[in-house]
């Protein structure tokens, strides 16, 4: 069919009447209508009645536009509609009331959105808009849904001295984000000292609190860095020059993961009951260590560890060195007291949620090795195994001080 061909598509997708002459969004909306009327007329009419009939309907239907000419074509009706005076547009966008930590975003989210609306607008009569105010709506929230998903569009139409403004504001539509969780994690830095930084992580990340969860989505990256920028900048982490891997997992009850790690310093206290041995008791422990980059990516380690026994006070002393080859790869070796043995030692780090292992190996052959999971940033579940014991196997709960 000629027309269908005109438009562009399947012959049975098509409408009997096209309209032409107003931009595609509003030339839909007219011809939806148009199309429902021709429709119903009784087929009783002939071909020149329902023409002269549907030109009176358009001109009564859409104001700011004439029928200046109708063709029938074999596939049905093309009616051209003129603007009868087209409008001087101006479109004004308000954004919605945000921090100003975010405005920067929303701000680079809209840049050029209003040029984009100008072009919808052009030449299109002020009147039309009563009867295409929704079609307008559906066209510039599918301009806005990529650049602002989760935001809402209203318009508002005002008639000033000069021009006609089009007013563009927003309200966020939920999902929204209602709490963001931090939870902060160093096995280099003492909990005890990481978890005091938590509530200033929280305080800096309130204003996406009541945001659009996909707006906030979105911009995951920049929330990673100004929670990684906030982390860095806290007093006790820059002293002991740390740094902040930040993973941001947008939810409606968000969480923020910061692994912290010092590059000068390790600290570590912690205390362990065990379970299925009659050979151990719970002890507390410490580990200091002072680290260096002898070579970029390679961290080394001199460090000192002091493990109590609760029961009769006893005490064990380790010094060693140790290396890290690979991310999260440790390498040493030490030399425990009282009896000065020696040992290899292997660690492979985990974080919260993560499983992790070490393994040790004295002089003698006697391995002594953990295989564990961290449930949380204080609380870690442990397969202990020490062959020097009568129960070699056991299970460890430790705490993170």
């Amino acid at each position: 069919m000629i027309l269908c061909f005109f438009l562009g598509k399947a012959e049975a997708a098509c409408e009997p009447v096209a309209v032409v002459g107003p931009p595609e969004w509003l030339a839909s909306a007219a011809k939806e209508a148009l199309s429902a009327v021709w429709r119903e007329m009784s087929p009783r009419y002939s071909e020149e009645q329902k023409v002269r009939m549907l030109s009176l309907v358009a001109g009564r239907l859409f104001e700011g536009y004439e029928a200046s000419s109708v063709e029938v074509q074999a596939g049905g009706v093309l009616l051209f509609l003129t603007p009868r005076a087209a409008s001087d547009w101006r479109v004004r966008i308000v954004p919605p009331q945000m921090s100003q930590s975010l405005s920067p975003w929303f701000e680079g989210d809209i840049k050029g959105v209003d040029s984009s609306i100008l072009t919808l607008l052009e030449g299109v009569p002020v009147e039309a808009l009563r009867w295409g105010d929704r079609a307008l709506h559906g066209e510039v929230a599918r301009l806005l849904g990529e650049r602002l998903p989760g935001w809402e569009p209203h318009l508002l139409v005002k008639a000033e001295e000069k021009a006609v403004t089009l007013e563009v504001s927003f309200s966020p539509r939920p999902p929204l984000v209602l709490f963001v969780e931090p939870r902060i994690f160093s096995r280099s830095l003492p909990v005890f000292l990481i978890s005091n930084v938590r509530e200033d992580v929280i305080e800096t990340l309130s204003p996406i609190v009541g945001m659009p969860l996909e707006w906030v989505s979105l911009h995951a990256a920049e929330v990673e860095s100004w929670a990684k920028e906030t982390l860095e900048g806290e007093r006790i982490i820059s002293e002991a020059r740390g740094v902040a891997d930040v993973r941001f997992k947008p939810e409606r009850l968000s969480r923020l993961e910061a692994d912290v790690e010092s590059s000068r310093y390790t600290a570590w206290v912690w205390a362990a009951a065990y379970a299925g041995t009659d050979d151990r008791y719970p002890e507390i422990g410490l580990h200091l260590g002072r680290k260096a980059q002898p070579l970029s990516g390679w961290d080394v380690e001199l460090y000192g560890e002091w493990v109590l026994e609760v029961n009769d006070a006893d005490l064990e002393s380790r010094w060693g060195l140790r290396w890290s080859p690979w991310l999260r790869i440790w390498l040493g070796y030490e030399v425990a007291y009282p009896g000065e043995k020696g040992w290899a030692r292997l660690w492979l780090e985990g974080g919260v949620k993560r499983p992790y292992f070490w393994w040790r190996r004295n002089d003698d052959g006697q391995d002594n090795w953990g295989l564990g999971y961290r449930i949380t940033e204080h609380i870690a579940i442990e397969l202990h195994y020490d062959e020097r014991d009568n129960d070699s196997l056991s299970l460890r709960a430790l705490g993170n001080l």
